[in-house]
């Protein structure tokens, strides 16, 4: 019998990591996936790696590698792969406390804030402080920058600073450093406490987001059995679902600012048999004979929020019916965090005996409120032109406070008469009845053509060629009579 006692990780995640045995290198998070070898050279060789090391056993006979009864009824030749698999953050990100006092200026539509900030369980300390805007409709924004107490450290800090109500606001954000280094993710709320100010707590970490990362998962193979040695971190509701199948392990698992794995052994008669590791973030399918000296680093900066739309060919002002033609203008949105898959362009040709679907517009970011408000500037900015489009009812949905606040429903559409708010097909049909409205206004209609309309000139030669292949003078041919 031939047994494989090879030990190696796969570290999907927010920070990048690898181990193949006894040798761990260690990338800080938000770093650029760097090409690893059996050593660690240069950033990756001072960055610690306890953290990782801990959760793994340092003798891998330990594991239940042993030839079990089912092994000898497949034959001789089976592979034993000790693989564990680990998602979320490599190292705990550090976290910052900040608190603080805001004050209004004289018109109540912004202000100022300042404050300090201190690691949770650590001594580095500093301040912050910045400005921020309020306007009427409660959405506003802040920008400042932030220190390190006796240092040249610090950076920059900028997000969204929001009106819940008359007393009682958030906010959402950004940092950095002044180099450029990326920094983290901050949030936390405000309160009013006097008519021209009050105070602020918030927490801010190391790390790209706040919000909670899906990685719910599966281990297969095959051609072989995969079981399960135990759990890496899990907490909460994370849990290995009950294995029903020999060849598949699933799991549920979900990270805020830490980081969860298992540790799995793989039995593989047959060397060209796939193994599929699939997560909700990232997935991979190698060979078995792939997998002996695989060490893999895996970055996944995935979290945040993403929604998609379709753009279809099909009129929202009456009741979606389908718009077949040919395009005659188009120009898709861009910039960060947003995304068009399409198959058309200027010319097209729209017909009517297929699926209406012209384009999906796909939008990220660190928040809910972010990816909608991201969503919003986008529809408004893809231009689409000689068919009619669901673009209009994409910018109805969007402002509306039902969508906005995440209350939704499988009748949402029928039951918010979303059709009703629907003033025009587009920006550009706006602009149309805004300007016939100030000719209008202004009495032009009335006066008729403002120049004397005149058949142009053709010359000879023009004449005769249209004579030779429409049967006529003018531009268009003769109606052909039948």
């Amino acid at each position: 019998m031939k047994t494989s006692r090879l030990a190696w990780a796969l570290t999907l995640g927010l920070a990048l990591a690898l181990t193949a045995g006894a040798v761990s290198t260690v990338a800080p998070s938000g770093s650029a996936p760097a090409v690893t070898q059996e050593t660690a050279t240069g950033v990756l060789a001072d960055a610690p790696a306890t953290n990782f090391l801990d959760p793994y056993p340092g003798d891998m006979t330990t594991l239940p590698l042993e030839r079990t009864d089912a092994d000898a009824a497949r034959g001789e030749n089976v592979t034993t792969i000790a693989l564990a698999a680990r998602w979320g953050y490599l190292n705990d990100p550090a976290v910052a406390a900040l608190e603080g006092r805001w004050m209004f200026n004289d018109t109540k539509t912004g202000g100022t804030f300042l404050g300090a900030w201190h690691l949770v369980n650590g001594r580095a300390h500093g301040s912050l402080e910045g400005r921020f805007t309020l306007p009427d409709d409660g959405h506003g924004r802040f920008r400042g920058t932030w220190d390190v107490a006796d240092s040249r450290i610090g950076g920059f800090l900028w997000g969204e600073w929001v009106r819940g109500n008359r007393t009682n606001g958030h906010f959402d954000g950004k940092w950095n450093f002044t180099s450029g280094r990326d920094g983290g993710a901050l949030a936390g709320g405000w309160a009013l406490f006097r008519d021209n100010g009050g105070g602020f707590r918030g927490r801010a970490i190391a790390a790209p987001t706040m919000a909670p990362v899906d990685w719910d998962g599966s281990l297969g193979t095959t051609d072989g059995g995969v079981h399960l040695a135990r759990t890496i971190r899990f907490e909460r509701d994370d849990r290995v679902l009950p294995q029903t199948n020999r060849s598949l392990l699933e799991w549920t698992s979900t990270t805020t600012v830490n980081w969860d794995g298992i540790l799995a052994v793989l039995r593989i008669a047959d060397p060209n048999a796939t193994v599929t590791l699939t997560t909700t973030q990232v997935s991979f399918t190698w060979t078995a004979r792939e997998l002996p000296g695989l060490h893999l680093i895996q970055a996944v900066d995935r979290a945040g929020h993403a929604i998609e739309v379709r753009v279809n060919a099909e009129d929202p002002l009456r009741n979606f019916l389908p718009s077949p033609g040919r395009i005659v203008g188009y120009r898709e949105p861009a910039g960060p965090g947003v995304r068009v898959d399409s198959g058309v362009a200027v010319g097209s040709d729209v017909p009517s005996f297929y699926d209406p679907l012209l384009a999906k517009l796909i939008v990220h970011g660190v928040t809910r409120r972010v990816a909608i408000e991201r969503l919003r500037r986008s529809v408004e900015g893809f231009e689409l032109r000689g068919v009619q489009t669901n673009l209009p009812f994409h910018r109805a949905l969007l402002s509306h406070p039902a969508f906005l606040s995440g209350d939704l429903w499988t009748t949402m559409v029928a039951d918010l008469h979303l059709g009703e708010r629907i003033r025009s097909r587009g920006p550009w049909e706006e602009r149309i009845a805004a300007i016939a409205s100030a000719l209008s206004a202004s009495g032009r209609l009335e006066m008729g053509a403002s120049g004397a309309i005149e058949t142009m000139r053709v010359s000879p030669w023009v004449r005769r060629g249209r004579r030779e292949r429409a049967g006529g003078d003018r531009a268009a041919p003769a109606r052909r009579r039948w």
